[in-house]
């Protein structure tokens, strides 16, 4: 069952208020370049247009390699999203034909080792891979969409892969949303994170790109709770190894603010946000990851403990 948004506010403060560690990537911040993504401490800087090869930068901050992507029958590829691996292989999902992005005719996860080589294919057929995360087993999770047909046959949102590139599992049935937009379609907006013993879905819910639903599962794949996040202006989340779901958005008149979601109980709590900060990045364990201020045309990250509730 679906649960409505609900908030509850508390006195919160951080346990810190600068982080207790930062890194300058050499991951370019400029204007009309893709932003970076963080994953697990390294960068990636990607587009479905233009970068079609995926640029890593390491934990250190520095540039370590390139991942070219190859569909098998695929003149030209584009990745979609990327993730890494505890030993620091890279998987990532894309999409591929011989003509541009809106003429697809394959679609895969491609697996990378440490140096960039591409070593292997998992074909999805015609599941487009949107959001790709691996969890601390090296299952990889993936949340898409099915190809649209004539026919269109419900079908499942998020499947779990062996590393031999197995199918363990398919969960999340389409039919458990509402009509408009694919659940786990392209876009910022959804998210897919593995952290733990949880997996934590951000899908489209609804006609709209702002209408977004929360679901938390555990390593099996059985749903702990689903909830509403609605017309949060952008909200950007993070899952922490200790199974601690956040969001982070700018609200109108009382700026950044940090939100812990519960999602069993469909509740979330306002946690304030530390200073000076820019967006949240994501989760390294249990600290939170947020963009802080570093050299011009470059990505700072800091590392900060998560904040302490006082009721």
């Amino acid at each position: 069952m679906k649960m409505l948004l609900a908030a509850m506010f508390t006195v919160a403060s951080f346990a810190a208020s600068a982080p207790v560690r930062d890194v300058q990537s050499e991951c370019p911040a400029l204007a009309n370049q893709p932003v970076c993504h963080f994953r697990n401490g390294y960068m990636f800087q990607f587009d479905t247009v233009v970068n079609r090869v995926i640029r890593v930068y390491a934990p250190d901050g520095h540039f370590t390699v390139n991942l070219p992507i190859q569909l098998p029958g695929a003149s030209v590829s584009w990745p979609s999203d990327v993730a890494v691996d505890s030993d620091g292989t890279f998987v990532a999902g894309a999409v591929g034909g011989d003509g541009d992005i809106r003429h697809v005719t394959q679609s895969g996860l491609a697996i990378f080792d440490s140096n960039g080589i591409q070593t292997a294919v998992i074909d999805t057929e015609n599941f487009r891979p949107n959001h790709v995360a691996i969890a601390g087993d090296h299952s990889i999770w993936v949340l898409g969409a099915q190809s649209r047909t004539k026919n269109q046959q419900d079908y499942m949102i998020l499947r779990k892969y062996t590393r031999d590139g197995k199918l363990a599992g398919s969960f999340l049935p389409r039919s458990t949303f509402p009509a408009g937009l694919e659940p786990g379609g392209p876009g910022v907006a959804a998210t897919l994170m593995a952290a733990g013993n949880r997996i934590a879905v951000v899908a489209f819910s609804g006609k709209v790109g702002n209408l977004l639903e929360v679901i938390e599962l555990d390593g099996d794949g059985n749903v702990l709770g689903r909830m509403r996040s609605d017309n949060q202006n952008s909200m950007n989340f993070a899952l922490t190894t200790d199974e601690h779901i956040y969001g982070w958005t700018h609200v109108r008149d009382a700026g950044p603010t940090l939100y812990l979601l519960d999602v069993k109980a469909g509740t979330l709590t306002s946690m304030g946000s530390p200073e000076s900060v820019g967006w949240l990045m994501g989760a390294d364990g249990e600290d939170l990851v947020f963009r802080v201020r570093g050299e011009e045309g470059q990505t700072k990250a800091g590392w900060f403990l998560q904040p302490v509730s006082v009721q």
